[in-house]
């Protein structure tokens, strides 16, 4: 069995025309496949105790927050996990080097292989991609205002990150614990990434890069809160010459703990804005969970 969770009731034709197109890969291939509601976590759940370990697939058909819901049900268990991309940027689908054609990625449920995908926890908390800090929050929060308005593409992305970042933003006091090393900061940002395409996308050392890609994760800290320096930052990012930047720290470690004077902190994890009580732990499982990618 093929169980296909996503938004059954949000995307339009865009998302119908997936469902079809799954659907029918799925009846080509001789497999059965049922459609279930993203947002029913207790039928995940359900689903994920239950499955036919071996035999039964169970699919993420959405953006990297609805692939991050689905690992976190999958997490510990002998299942193997399988991808349709449907969000904006895809980052899991395009590191696996799923297609972006939901046709062509369900076909990916039944001639592909599994390969092991690292899993980070912030918490207890899964992220698969990234979580930010400070003026990353209100990025997204502004993005996601932006998008409701212009639509969802990268662009529409690129033009709100500028027009906050212009705007300014305060530091925060934290504490990082790293490798048995602390660092006390006064910024205004800090992400913390674990996907090495994204890593890779930044153009830093490539014994950071090489770091994520065997499991652990990428620090950046701007260190000025000054739109100066953020813009400058977002510059080098932007232009893949962040090694470059002097606004910005760039460390990494398989565990990172943060605190700060705050009894509970919001954070972007994988897309979500949410809230997290102090202080924070985050640490990598290295090659926690199967995900059906192709052979090549």
């Amino acid at each position: 069995m093929i169980h296909v969770f996503m938004n059954l009731g949000s995307g339009g034709g865009d998302k119908n025309a997936a469902r079809e197109a799954i659907a029918e890969t799925m009846r080509q291939a001789g497999r059965e496949v049922s459609f279930h509601q993203i947002g029913d976590e207790a039928l995940l759940r359900r689903v994920a105790r239950e499955a036919d370990r071996g035999k039964d697939i169970v699919v993420a058909a959405g953006g990297d927050g609805t692939i991050n819901t689905v690992a976190a049900a999958l997490l510990g268990k002998s299942i193997t996990m399988g991808i349709v991309p449907l969000g904006t940027f895809n980052y899991v689908a395009r590191l696996l080097g799923i297609p972006s054609k939901p046709a062509e990625a369900a076909r990916t449920l039944v001639d592909g292989i599994p390969r092991k995908l690292h899993v980070g926890r912030v918490n207890q908390r899964v992220f698969l991609n990234n979580v930010g800090l400070g003026l990353y929050v209100r990025l997204i929060e502004e993005r996601e205002r932006h998008t409701d308005i212009f639509g969802r593409n990268r662009l529409v992305a690129i033009f709100s990150a500028l027009a906050t970042l212009l705007r300014g933003t305060p530091s925060y006091a934290m504490t990082l614990r790293i490798d048995g090393k602390t660092h006390r900061i006064d910024a205004p940002l800090i992400f913390l990434c674990a996907n090495s395409l994204q890593v890779g996308n930044l153009n830093l050392d490539p014994a950071i890069v090489r770091s994520v890609t065997e499991g652990g994760m990428a620090a950046l800290i701007v260190k000025s809160a000054t739109p100066a320096d953020i813009l400058a930052a977002a510059g080098h990012i932007l232009t893949g010459t962040l090694e470059q930047a002097e606004q910005v720290e760039v460390l990494s470690s398989d565990a990172i703990d943060i605190t700060t004077r705050r009894r509970s902190i919001r954070l972007v994890v994988d897309g979500e804005i949410v809230r997290e009580r102090l202080p924070l732990r985050l640490a990598m499982e290295r090659n926690a969970i199967d995900v059906m990618a192709p052979r090549a």
